[in-house]
């Protein structure tokens, strides 16, 4: 039995590990590494890669947005989503005509190793400031029941 638990756990390791590789490489996490960077912060969980936060805010299909659609005078398209097993963390991503990620949106406790807050905080990732996106961002987030603070934040990659 001894031998078989240490044989287990490295399969299971590395089955993780072959799972991080390949979603590391998929269009979207390219995308939102090419505009987040590779910073950490405490949004979702405490100290978790951003990148890794975003795209779990994703990965379940939102549906609010087929009764609300949100369109930008840009022609930039709004994708959204909710973390498995936490619909009240959300991830929004704004896509410009070229595919890339223009500006980024997360509903969010603000997790730290502190705890969790009681009230979630919009925090928008933006290379500039730019108006019509926060705006859109916003009422992205009162669709989806409100926030009690929003933060912008601007990247720098």
């Amino acid at each position: 039995m001894r031998i078989a638990l240490p044989v287990l756990t490295a399969i299971l390791i590395g089955g993780a590990g072959a799972a991080s590789a390949q979603s590391a490489q998929s269009p979207i996490m390219q995308q939102l590494e090419a505009f987040l960077g590779n910073g950490n912060g405490d949004y979702f969980w405490p100290e978790g890669r951003l990148v890794n936060q975003v795209s779990a805010g994703l990965s379940m299909p939102d549906e609010a947005l087929k009764e609300h659609p949100i369109t930008l005078k840009s022609g930039e398209t709004l994708k959204t989503g909710f973390r498995l097993h936490s619909g009240d963390e959300r991830t929004a991503v704004i896509f410009g005509a070229d595919n890339k990620v223009s500006a980024v949106g997360i509903l969010n406790f603000k997790c730290s190793k502190k705890g969790c807050r009681k009230k979630r905080v919009l925090t928008i990732f933006l290379r500039n400031r730019d108006q019509e996106k926060e705006q859109v961002l916003s009422k992205w987030s009162e669709i989806e029941g409100g926030v009690e603070q929003t933060e912008v934040i601007l990247v720098n990659s």
